[in-house]
């Protein structure tokens, strides 16, 4: 979160996590990290794993005007998802 905010500029995040403890903790600490740096979290949605159509959650991010993607959760779950984000959301967004 230091890189996104110091060196890439990034004030504003989105985050999303797979619902499970460990996913969801650890995204929850991120959110935590980039706020004291001084940036803003501007939405937090939980997903489940599993699901094919990611839609209207990326719609919702996509909405809140977020310059970056944090998720969190299962490295096999981050696969699915990084290639929903990017059909789904504004191409210059990153994905973290």
């Amino acid at each position: 979160m230091e890189y996104l905010y110091n060196n890439l500029g990034g004030t504003k995040l989105a985050i999303m996590h797979d619902g499970d403890a460990y996913g969801r903790g650890v995204a929850l600490r991120v959110g935590e990290v980039f706020e004291k740096l001084g940036g803003e979290v501007v939405v937090t949605k939980s997903i489940t794993y599993g699901n094919t159509d990611y839609s209207a959650t990326l719609v919702e991010i996509g909405s809140q005007n977020s310059e970056a993607i944090y998720f969190g959760g299962y490295y096999p779950h981050k696969n699915i998802h990084s290639s929903a984000i990017f059909c789904q959301c504004d191409c210059e967004k990153r994905a973290l």
